[in-house]
């Protein structure tokens, strides 16, 4: 992003939502509000956030890859795929080979893993399949937990925009609501006073945090504004390119001459004494630090991933790196421009605690909206998808010290604090009807899956390694009108319990009432239960 683009867009944070990607402000976006969350009524308690989850030392870090245009969510789940194919207008079998068939079936061709993602024929090593073997490597190894019934039920639309705000906004209350980033600072912020100095910000204060709320995919739902409740300048949201270059960098613009005038201002601004000025000198100052905080971010983004060899099992060795054979192992992220997104978020997220809630979205994947040829686009983003999702949880794993003996960052700087505080949530607006159409894909369903990774110690114990929730179809054989739906008495959850796990990670006891709508769910929506068992046997 360019500097000058960079500052039109900052200058409306906190001021202005949109989804990026191939919707657009005109076709999706209708301002208009009305009450705020309840802020009033959460129950916020970190001494009981801390007694609860005795191995967080910082709060939690939500890196939130949102996946416009609401992918199927048979990449995660081809539990029933038998019956679906059996079933369905399009036949599977011809146009997507394999998907039917387990991986060690006589064939050769199959698809099937495991635990029942769309994985590659034959297995690991091919490039046919849709993630599916990067999801067995994720939940085997404890990166990840799969909930494959995240569905909507209190209100059903199926239309993109409403569906975006819903989940962007962890309410059904599309329109008069901010969106999670933004509820999330203001909860922070309206109770400032009970985390002043509190080691779960370092020692600061909230309104000190350097970066804490970071789009990467430009303005964002997410940070929609709260009309009623304004935010200082520092809690509002700031928008940050894929190679964290640094717009704050005034030695760096393309315009010198607008960089004298700028540094003329900073003169003329120092020598006045008047208070009415404080609040420029303030801006000056936050600037400065921003400036050098990214050029720090810029400098770790661009250094190899390494760390000593030292410590890490020869079965971690084996799985998880390039090892170098001098004494350091590399991690290696895709070339592409979404594994540069995750990389940037990431190495944000870990060299920066004060970062509190990262949105990434599409860029470098496209659009999930398959109603047609799915059969040949769907699965190669799957896999660029999952591909980075892999180093990132390494990434973050190997950064801080809860890995025993490991202390390196990028650039083998030193890192003395855990890093499982980081998490990552993966889903979209909705998912996809089972039945394959006409056209080779997908049209719009609402039961999809939530991919959630990493963020141990902000979990209760066991939380990660799992599938949870099972499916059946529903619908008339032959119809376009075919879904995965969770069967009776399957764990089960609404797009707004995302935004009550992420509240309630915060140290917030009730969430449910910053997630309630007077009309359509006054009850509001519970955090995920963590604690649900694996609802997945393993096929073979």
């Amino acid at each position: 992003m360019k500097r000058r683009d960079f500052f039109k867009v900052i200058s409306a944070a906190g001021t202005s939502m949109s989804v990026p990607a191939t919707f657009t402000i005109h076709s999706l976006l209708n301002k208009a509000y009305a009450a705020s969350p309840q802020y009033n009524n959460a129950q916020f308690d970190v001494g009981a956030l801390q007694s609860a989850r005795p191995l967080l030392q910082r709060f939690p870090q939500v890196i939130n890859v949102f996946l416009y245009g609401g992918p199927s969510e048979l990449s995660g789940n081809l539990s029933i795929i038998d019956n679906i194919a059996a079933n369905s207008q399009s036949s599977y079998t011809n146009n997507i080979p394999g998907i039917a068939q387990l991986q060690n079936d006589a064939s050769g061709n199959g698809k099937i893993t495991p635990r029942g993602f769309w994985g590659n024929s034959g297995g690991p090593g091919g490039n046919s399949g849709a993630g599916g073997d990067i999801m067995e490597f994720l939940v085997e190894n404890n990166y990840m937990t799969v909930y494959r019934t995240m569905m909507k039920r209190t209100n059903d639309t199926r239309s993109h925009r409403e569906s975006i705000f819903q989940t962007q906004k962890g309410t059904t209350d599309v329109e008069s609501r901010p969106g999670i980033g933004t509820t999330l600072a203001n909860l922070l912020y309206m109770n400032r006073a009970d985390i002043a100095g509190h080691s779960l910000l370092g020692g600061k204060n909230i309104e000190d945090l350097i970066l804490p709320f970071v789009s990467f995919e430009g303005e964002s739902t997410v940070f929609a504004p709260d009309p009623d409740n304004s935010l200082p300048l520092r809690l509002r949201y700031t928008t940050l390119g894929e190679d964290l270059e640094n717009p704050f960098n005034p030695n760096d613009y393309e315009d010198n001459n607008r960089n004298n005038i700028f540094t003329d201002l900073v003169s003329a601004v120092n020598t006045q004494s008047s208070n009415r000025f404080n609040s420029v000198m303030n801006s000056f100052a936050s600037r400065k630090i921003l400036g050098e905080n990214i050029g720090n971010l810029e400098a770790a983004f661009e250094a190899p991933i390494r760390v000593s060899n030292a410590g890490i099992s020869a079965a971690d060795l084996a799985t998880d790196f390039t090892d170098n054979g001098d004494g350091t192992s590399t991690l290696n992220y895709p070339n592409n421009q979404f594994a540069r997104q995750i990389r940037a978020a990431v190495t944000l997220a870990v060299e920066n605690p004060d970062s509190l809630y990262i949105q990434v979205g599409n860029v470098g994947l496209g659009g999930w909206d398959d109603h047609n040829n799915g059969c040949d686009r769907y699965a190669g983003r799957m896999n660029d998808l999952f591909s980075a999702l892999q180093v990132a949880v390494k990434h973050i794993k190997y950064a801080g010290t809860q890995t025993a003996g490991i202390s390196n960052t990028p650039g083998n700087s030193t890192l003395s604090r855990r890093t499982d505080n980081i998490l990552i949530n993966v889903y979209g607006e909705f998912g996809r009807r089972c039945n394959l159409n006409g056209s080779c894909g997908w049209d719009h369903g609402n039961c999809q899956n939530l991919f959630t990774l990493g963020g141990a110690a902000t979990r209760p114990a066991g939380a990660l390694g799992k599938v949870v929730g099972t499916t059946v179809r529903n619908g008339d054989a032959g119809t376009n009108n075919q879904f995965q739906v969770p069967v009776a008495g399957s764990y089960e959850f609404e797009p707004a319990s995302v935004a009550a796990s992420i509240y309630a990670a915060f140290g917030v006891q009730n969430p449910q009432a910053l997630t309630a709508d007077e009309v359509l769910n006054p009850a509001g929506s519970a955090p995920i239960d963590e604690t649900q068992p694996n609802s997945q046997a393993l096929l073979f």
